[in-house]
């Protein structure tokens, strides 16, 4: 009796785990989300282009499994080996996370831009420097 009841305690922990690991993910992903819907952002993307339909994002510590359609614009993780220098992507560069919360810099090599996005510790972004080469 104490064996199947400790099993069960076991299996709720479990998945108590998993459902936390994915709100997390979640959570991670959506930084991502509000980065390309920032109005300052969004005039570099060119979603009108049919060329830009599709934007992939490189495989981070943020959000590794994103595949959603955010104002017409298919965006989908993809594997940095996966590819091409005349693909539509954005690669996150760096995190650099502090008290406050962290600064995240984002490549966009299509538009020769990189992005400096400032993000709190509620996930609300509080700045964005656009940096053009």
């Amino acid at each position: 009796m104490g064996k199947l009841i400790f099993m069960k305690n076991c299996i709720v922990i479990i998945f108590s785990l998993l459902s936390f690991c994915k709100i997390h993910d979640r959570s991670q992903c959506d930084i991502i989300e509000k980065i390309i819907t920032d109005k300052k952002v969004e005039q570099f993307l060119h979603r009108e282009l049919d060329t830009r339909k599709t934007l992939y994002v490189v495989n981070n510590e943020l959000c590794d499994n994103l595949d959603t359609l955010i104002k017409n614009q298919k965006v989908v993780t993809i594997n940095k080996n996966r590819i091409s220098s005349n693909d539509n992507y954005i690669e996150i560069r760096s995190i650099k996370k502090n008290d406050s919360g962290m600064e995240i810099f984002i490549d966009y090599p299509i538009e020769g831009a990189t992005f400096i996005v400032k993000v709190d510790n509620t996930n609300k972004i509080t700045g964005i420097k656009i940096v053009e080469k």
